[in-house]
């Protein structure tokens, strides 16, 4: 693992206050990988590239006391702070981008439910992220891609040269990226990522492609499978 140092206009927040409703027992991200929550292995990669207190962790209010708990005991004497999700994920991430300090000129927005991502992937993207004013961690779509209508009929066979799937981080200038959720907030649109609420503003975020493992962990045999990558 590269030793990066701490980059002192870097926030970073983790997002954990979805309802994970498709894993289907208890909340995904306290449940175990290689011996520790989930969430927290976002945590451990991550606190070390920003300074004390730009390492935001957004979660429900109910489940505040669960996640300080795990932080207090994998994680002694890290700098979390902690934030309180909404009803959408739009409201949690605007949730913790408000309580970073004023000295965070970019931010790096990421799904807890995503713990292979390192510091060797942030680091790059964050690079990337100053040099085209924003990036979104993507991959080069490889599976042949069709559109369908609403009976899952096939309409069209798509370019698959020109599509991506869209991960996490997601990394712009807090200043423009709160601006955009203000307004994405006043249009009451419903958006998924934080490159969809830029788009909205106006933005053609860059993409920074990423070919290594970075699995969001949706089922309960996704744990296996990150912990195999893991163990290598």
């Amino acid at each position: 693992m590269i030793n990066y140092k701490v980059n002192p206009e870097l926030g970073i927040v983790v997002v954990a206050g979805g309802s994970g409703s498709r894993f289907g027992r208890g909340n995904k991200l306290l449940a175990k990988l290689a011996g520790v929550p989930v969430f927290i292995h976002s945590l451990k990669n991550f606190h070390g590239l920003c300074p004390p207190g730009n390492l935001v962790l957004v979660v429900k209010k109910s489940e505040t006391a669960e996640f300080a708990d795990a932080i207090r005991k994998y994680l002694p004497g890290v700098d979390v702070r902690i934030a309180y999700g909404g009803k959408t994920r739009m409201h949690s991430v605007m949730s913790g981008l408000s309580i970073l300090p004023l000295t965070a000129k970019f931010v790096a927005v990421h799904d807890a439910a995503r713990p292979l991502a390192r510091s060797e992937l942030l680091i790059p993207a964050y690079r990337a992220a100053r040099r085209h004013g924003g990036a979104v961690v993507a991959k080069r779509m490889t599976d042949t891609v069709k559109q369908s209508n609403r009976k899952c009929i096939v309409i069209r066979t798509l370019d698959r040269s020109c599509i991506w799937q869209v991960e996490t981080p997601q990394i712009f200038p807090l200043e423009s990226l709160m601006a955009a959720y203000v307004r994405a907030f006043a249009k009451e649109l419903e958006l998924t990522d934080d490159s969809a609420v830029m788009e909205m503003a106006g933005q053609k975020p860059y993409l920074f492609e990423y070919k290594l493992p970075n699995l969001k962990i949706t089922y309960p045999e996704d744990l296996k499978i990150a912990e195999t990558y893991l163990d290598r």
